[in-house]
């Protein structure tokens, strides 16, 4: 399954600063968080430390404060 895209598994719920709403797949602080950077829509992980939203871009990560968390009631990592 490609995160980035649709898939009827993932609901994608609208967060921002971190925030990791319940349900969320988790991992430890982390969570499966997708944004839009540079006319692209881009998966990453969200950082409850870092406040946002952490992707791969050019070879180093970047940082987002507006992030789509993969949310699901009965399906987890």
């Amino acid at each position: 399954m490609s995160v980035a895209q649709d898939h009827f598994a993932a609901k994608w719920v609208g967060a921002s600063g971190g925030e990791i709403p319940p349900n969320s797949f988790l991992e430890g602080d982390y969570a499966i968080g997708r944004g839009h950077f540079k006319d692209g829509l881009h998966i990453g992980y969200v950082d409850k430390g870092r406040e946002g939203l952490v992707i791969g871009w050019g070879g180093k990560e970047e940082f987002l404060l507006q992030e789509l968390v993969d949310h699901n009631q009965t399906l987890f990592l």
